[in-house]
């Protein structure tokens, strides 16, 4: 089931927010967003105060899913990843 709707010529910036997970004083060091689909990642960055990672998103093929991971490693060494699902339409045709 997919997280996310996004329209096929949609560019959009979804956010990975590890804030409740880093320990006191812990931060970001690298970021590192991939896709498993038709969808490109278009950039990403390191974001609110080095605690989440904002990246951009376009393309897709209608009514298909694509799996966006990111990846980072900490302050403290450690690492953890998170996915998503979008799932791709053509909004034009629900009008």
């Amino acid at each position: 089931m997919a997280d996310f709707i996004k329209d096929i010529e949609a560019v959009l910036d979804y956010i990975a927010d590890w804030s409740a997970w880093l320990a006191e004083g812990e931060t970001i060091l690298t970021a590192t967003v991939s896709s498993l689909g038709a969808c490109v990642v278009d950039s990403s960055e390191i974001s609110n105060a080095d605690s989440a990672v904002t990246f951009w998103i376009s393309g897709g093929i209608k009514n298909k899913e694509c799996v966006i991971r990111c990846k980072i490693t900490t302050s403290a060494s450690r690492t953890d990843a998170r996915s998503i699902v979008i799932l791709c339409k053509d909004k034009r045709e629900s009008r």
